[in-house]
């Protein structure tokens, strides 16, 4: 593979990566987990999303790396990677270099209008 392929493959995968992020249920998941890890059931509540739609949401977060999760017993307790959070910000790197900075009360503001 050239580099050039290289870079279309890397490329791709920041094209799915962006996908991903940009739609409003996985958003408010993401502004959410800064806050910390939560369950399912607590990622429910606070985003008004339903369950079962909420761990398809939280399934492609996982594929693109930006939450991950651990299992006790029945319960999987989810928590943001590749993502560094701050008092007025969320930054999520993709590992081809691509950062996105969301602002957490800009995003907020938005994901209010669309509940």
């Amino acid at each position: 593979m050239s580099t050039e392929q290289g870079r279309v493959v890397r490329l791709a995968g920041v094209s799915e990566w962006l996908a991903t992020i940009q739609e409003h249920h996985r958003m408010a998941t993401l502004l959410e987990l800064a806050s910390g890890p939560k369950t399912v059931a607590e990622l429910a509540a606070a985003t008004g999303a339903a369950a079962g739609n909420l761990g398809q949401h939280l399934l492609r977060l996982r594929r693109v790396r930006l939450v991950d999760s651990t299992a006790t017993g029945l319960t999987r307790t989810y928590r943001l990677t590749g993502v560094t959070v701050t008092p007025r910000a969320l930054e999520l790197t993709h590992p081809a270099g691509v950062r996105v900075t969301l602002d957490r009360a800009a995003l907020a503001a938005t994901l209010k209008g669309k509940a």
